[in-house]
């Protein structure tokens, strides 16, 4: 939601903000019209059940990708590193930022080198704000593909 409506915001020439819960899709949408971006991109997307790789979808389309505080289980690493993998373009970043001390922070770090991503930097964000949902210090981590 929010990285993409600063994208759209701040010129990306397209922009797609997805999410698995249809609620947040529709905020996502209420703040996009609310913020000038009526051409914001909204969709659905499961992280397990991918499109089929073919030239009539978005497969390695996007030059950049963001992502913030979307993996709060282990369970759900291996298929959130795919989804990165399957819209990425081959010269494109990937930008993350979470909440440190997550354990499946640890398990992401661990899963990108494995399929084929380099990070290039680490981004601390020190966060002195008392609001229970945003207490704890964040990384932006970026990435980009591994050169072949």
């Amino acid at each position: 939601g929010a990285p993409s409506l600063v994208a759209c915001k701040y010129g990306a020439s397209h922009v797609v903000a997805t999410d698995f819960e249809h609620g947040t899709l529709q905020r996502m949408d209420q703040n996009a019209k609310r913020n000038g971006c009526p051409d914001l991109e909204i969709s659905f997307l499961d992280w397990v059940h991918l499109p089929e790789q073919d030239e009539d979808n978005d497969y390695h389309a996007a030059n950049i990708v963001m992502a913030s505080d979307v993996i709060y289980g282990v369970a759900n690493v291996t298929a959130f590193v795919r989804t990165i993998d399957y819209y990425l373009a081959e010269e494109g970043t990937f930008y993350f930022a979470t909440r440190n001390g997550r354990q499946s922070v640890d398990k992401f770090l661990a899963r990108m080198p494995q399929s084929g991503f380099v990070e290039e930097e680490r981004i601390p964000c020190v966060n002195d704000v008392d609001v229970v949902r945003w207490r704890g210090d964040h990384t932006i981590y970026v990435f980009r593909r591994r050169r072949r």
